[in-house]
């Protein structure tokens, strides 16, 4: 029978330590944070997913898929659907899984571990930072849920509102995609671009009790390749690298890659082609994320609206998975509707190896 160790207990801890209960393995899941034997630590943040991403068991732990709207220069539908994670249902799982949950530190020697303790935050990170309130009611100017709305303008850095329904209220929240800046830097000027769209749409909304969040995802870094074990030791979500650099989405990968990541442990190893496959997927998108970085507002509503208009799996290959060629087929496509002289696209002509060098968090200065 094999025994294995989970640091961390995120949501990427827990669902690998569910998925290797159903294997019938012994599971020991260790992380500080856990405030009393058998519970989970707790996870503030919402999390939402793409369907098309998550397995089909992974759907039992997610809201009734719903249609998301897209707003970049006009409106339209997100062709791929879209559902929020319940995380009391994943966690009700973990805990009534027979693992052990504990806050005491790994045992020295142990084997294997599964590191799922987050992504590093030194160094040349890229963030995804938004700030947004929860709301008891739906919003009166609309009640489709917002996947992304680029309609507004905003100065630098730019961001886009996201709103969707969850089990805590009606989320709306002000998000930059990708940025250098530091996140504390952009808290306050967030709130404040939202509470003005609030006011322009839902007046009378600060009458209302809300909550709010703060998200700061560190992107382009990790501990290790999810791929390359360190001896004993493998990495899983953010820590191997699973947070996509394009949507700052790490808890569907974990869902999409758990098994894989289970069966590499059991024996079976890592396929050297897929490997590679998949580490070209990552650098392909940090370089979107240094591009995105770069860009003001106009020209990101631009490139979305034409992102928004290739067909469906092309969107699906860029923000899901881990396929290097599907990732590449989609930039070539994208390049097709913007044209290579888009403002979107000059850095990789004004100076492709600093871009190239940056991307790669090996560049100096930006």
């Amino acid at each position: 029978m094999v025994v294995v160790h989970i640091a961390g207990a995120g949501p990427a801890g827990a669902i690998a330590a569910l998925r290797a209960r159903e294997r019938g393995w012994t599971v020991n899941l260790h992380d500080p944070r856990v405030p009393s034997p058998g519970t989970l630590p707790p996870w503030p943040a919402t999390y939402g997913s793409l369907v098309a991403e998550l397995p089909g068991w992974a759907l039992d732990f997610y809201s009734q898929p719903y249609a998301a709207r897209v707003h970049t220069r006009s409106a339209a539908t997100l062709p791929h659907e879209y559902a929020m994670l319940n995380k009391p249902d994943l966690r009700a799982a973990v805990e009534r899984s027979g693992a052990t949950i504990t806050s005491d530190p790994l045992p020295q020697g142990v084997s294997p571990v599964l590191d799922c303790t987050g992504a590093p935050t030194a160094g040349r990170v890229y963030w995804q930072v938004a700030v947004g309130f929860f709301l008891p009611f739906l919003p009166d100017a609309s009640t489709d849920p917002i996947f992304m709305d680029w309609s507004t303008p905003t100065s630098d850095p730019p961001s886009f509102l996201y709103a969707q329904p969850t089990d805590q209220g009606y989320l709306w929240e002000e998000t930059v995609l990708a940025t250098r800046a530091a996140p504390e830097d952009l808290l306050d000027e967030l709130q404040s671009r939202l509470e003005s769209r609030l006011d322009k749409h839902m007046p009378g909304w600060r009458e209302s009790e809300m909550k709010r969040e703060v998200v700061a995802i560190p992107m382009g870094t990790r501990k290790r390749a999810f791929w390359r074990p360190a001896g004993s030791t493998y990495y899983f979500g953010a820590a191997g690298g699973m947070v996509n650099p394009a949507t700052g989405y790490s808890v569907s990968p974990a869902f999409a890659q758990v098994d894989a990541m289970l069966d590499a442990i059991a024996g079976a190893g890592f396929s050297r082609r897929k490997a590679l496959d998949a580490e070209a997927a990552r650098f392909l998108r940090c370089v979107g994320a240094e591009l995105i970085s770069r860009a003001d507002h106009a020209t990101l509503r631009d490139f979305f609206a034409a992102f928004f208009r290739l067909d469906a799996q092309y969107q699906l290959d860029y923000l899901t998975g881990h396929s290097g060629r599907a990732v590449a087929r989609t930039m070539w496509e994208l390049r097709k509707q913007t044209g290579f002289s888009h403002p979107f696209l000059c850095p990789l002509w004004k100076n492709p190896r600093q871009l190239l060098l940056a991307a790669a968090g090996k560049a100096r200065k930006f």
